[in-house]
Order: structure tokens, then sequence, then C-alpha cells
């Protein structure tokens, strides 16, 4: 699990930025940890350890769980072959994987980028000429996200075969594909990965297609806010919507932006983003196929000219919108409930980046039956 990490109490960091005076300038981490260690700011650094198998690839799950930051992640001197994306399973492309088993390659994989809340498995291999006992594994920010450089960017653990070692090998330069998933470099959902679910891809008939325009302005605080459709999104203090329609109370739906379907519509959802950065936004209770994504500065979404990845898009729940730019994503809403959509930057989701997927309530009220009192978090 690699992340970000701020020396400052996040209550503190937070009352500034959401106050005039932070100009909506984001706390900028001090740090970047995996599996909780890091090297800034330590003269005698300790360092997470992994084991790599001699017999074949090992299998690593990265998880980003930052609060703000982008992280790149690599291993010196090996390659990584992706295999599950946020849950998913996915294929790689054809010509990622020559001969798997026998370790020879094509179009090879060094580095994965990661955004804040995805989820990736990799089979790792080594370099077919290996000559370490151990290797740096590298996580690294991504410094044009943020405000002001962060004092360390980069931290680091050792991979090491057999027995741990103090390594000596060099980042890897030679054949680098990209940054996967590159969400901020270039496309790699039209077919880099073959996603395994692709039902109801070409299902026309309910097709609902919503527009949602993302935008950051002051509000009437001169507090800089985000903004989904024109809407800042507070949320229900000390309970939630759920608990507001199984205690039969009116939900206040003008509080957020809010989208209401049927059980099994199928959503295509067209986000264009007037924001000058890139944004992670991420769905709960549902998995949504990535059907397009411009590159930074692309523009809004041009239905003529903007081609649609129907045949194999990815299949994820937390994807990155990049900064004046758009997104496609389609899904099958198929889980009753009330869900909440946002941007994964705490930051942003704190002040308001977000909006209600509202998917058959009544059914969910019918199933789970009426509250005689409304149910509220008592340590909130």
């Amino acid at each position: 699990m690699v992340a970000d990490w701020y020396h400052h109490k996040l209550r503190d960091l937070l009352h500034h930025f959401a106050s005039p005076e932070s100009g909506g300038d984001e706390p900028t981490p001090d740090n970047v940890i995996i599996n909780g260690i890091g090297q800034g700011f330590c003269h005698d650094c300790n360092y997470e350890e992994f084991h790599q198998s001699d017999d074949g690839p090992t299998l690593y799950r990265f998880i980003n769980a930052a609060t703000f930051g982008a992280i790149t992640v690599s291993i010196d001197d090996h390659y990584f072959v992706v295999v599950e994306i946020d849950g998913a399973p996915v294929h790689p492309a054809k010509d990622t994987v020559h001969n798997i088993n026998e370790g020879t390659f094509h179009e090879l994989i060094t580095h994965i980028r990661i955004d804040i809340g995805q989820r990736y498995s990799a089979l790792v291999f080594p370099k077919d000429d290996r000559k370490e006992k151990s290797y740096w594994m590298r996580a690294q920010l991504d410094n044009s996200q943020f405000p002001k450089n962060p004092k360390h960017n980069i931290s680091k653990a050792i991979v090491s075969y057999k027995e741990i070692s103090n390594p000596h090998s060099k980042e890897t330069t030679d054949h680098i594909l990209t940054y996967l998933p590159g969400d901020n470099h270039i496309n790699p959902h039209y077919g880099y990965f073959r996603s395994i679910h692709k039902d109801a891809i070409h299902v026309k008939d309910r097709t609902v297609t919503e527009y949602i325009d993302i935008d950051f302005h002051n509000d009437e605080h001169e507090v800089n806010r985000p903004f989904m459709d024109g809407r800042n999104c507070k949320l229900p203090h000390k309970t939630n919507y759920l608990a507001l329609a199984l205690a039969e109370y009116e939900i206040p739906q003008k509080s957020c932006l809010w989208l209401d379907y049927d059980d099994e519509d199928i959503v295509r959802i067209v986000f264009q983003n007037f924001d000058d950065d890139e944004h992670p936004l991420h769905l709960h209770g549902h998995k949504f196929w990535v059907l397009g994504q411009g590159n930074p500065n692309s523009g809004p979404f041009n239905a003529h000219d903007d081609h649609l990845n129907l045949e194999h898009p990815v299949y994820r729940d937390t994807v990155t919108i990049n900064g004046h730019s758009y997104l496609v994503i389609q899904f099958v809403a198929n889980n009753p409930g009330i869900w909440f959509f946002h941007c994964h930057i705490d930051w942003h989701m704190n002040i308001g980046m977000g909006f209600i997927i509202s998917v058959d309530v009544d059914d969910v009220v019918e199933r789970l039956g009426t509250t005689e009192h409304l149910n509220k978090c008592q340590w909130y």
C-alpha cells in the first residue's frame, strides 16, 4: 500500500483549506510511504521488505491510499503484467506478453501510475540478465499536482531474492511503454487492457445519458469550492441519506446533484472538467466501463470527433479525469441504494466534490423495512 504522508493534523489542514486564506491551494504532503514506512526526515532509515520468487513471477497488489497524490510505482530491473484493476480481472493486450511461462516479453511495463483510490494486481518478472540479490522498489509522488513541491517525494522498499540485502540497483529507464495506467499521459483504455466484463456495452434500448460539468469557483464566503453541474454537495450531518429514507424523512435532494435511476438502467455519463487539475473519480456500489478519456487540455467532449471504445473498455470504479478535458463512462444501475460518486482527493471531497446516484430506493426500503427513529452516528 502506498500513500502520501502529512506531519500536521488533518483537522487543522482542512480548516485552513476550507477558508478564504487558502486561495484554493490544497495542503502539500510532506512525504510518501510504502506500507506505512518512508525515508523522509531520517538518518538510519527503515525500509519495507518484499520477497520475490526465484521460481517464477510474484503477484503484487498495489493500492494508493493517499489523501492527495498520484503515485508511480516501479521495481528496478523488473517488469509488470497487470492482471486486475480495481477488483476486476483484465486480459493484457495480445502483444504485451508473448510467452508468460518462458518469460519472453513485448511492450514491457516498468512503471505503474496509480491515482488515489485505484488498485492494481500485477505479475512481477525480473529482467533476463538479473545479477543482484536485492532491488529497490520506488514510490514517487507526482509533483505536478501540488501547489508546491513536497519535502520528500520518493520512498523506497527492498525487493529481495532468498535473503534481504542492501540493494545497489538503479531505476529502470529502458523499454518503458508508459506510466500505466497513464491516466494523465495517454489513453490506455483504447485497447491496452481487454476487460473481461463487457456485458451490456452494446445495449442501446435503455441507455440514459447525462452530462456533468466540473468547475471550481468561490462561494458566497469567498471559499474556493468544487461544483458538479453547478452544485456543491453538502451531505447530511450525523446521518446519511439511506437512514433518512428508511425513517421516511423527506430527503433534501437540493443539497447535492441527485440522479435517480430504475433498476437495470444502463447509464452513460459524460464528465467535462473545466478545472486546471486532474481528479480521480470514484463510484460506490458499482463499477463502470471507461469508454472515453481525453488527454490534458483536450477540451470538452465532442460526440462527432471523439472516439468511444465499445469493444473491450476497461472496467473499474476509480478513474482520472484530466484537467480541461473529458471522461465518458457507462454502468448498469443494478445495485439498489443511494451511492456517492465523488473525487477521491480527500481535500476536495471534504468541501463538497461529489453527487448522488440513487437506484430504486423504494425497493431498498421495502426489503429493509422502515425505522421508527432516524439512525444517527453517536461518534460524529
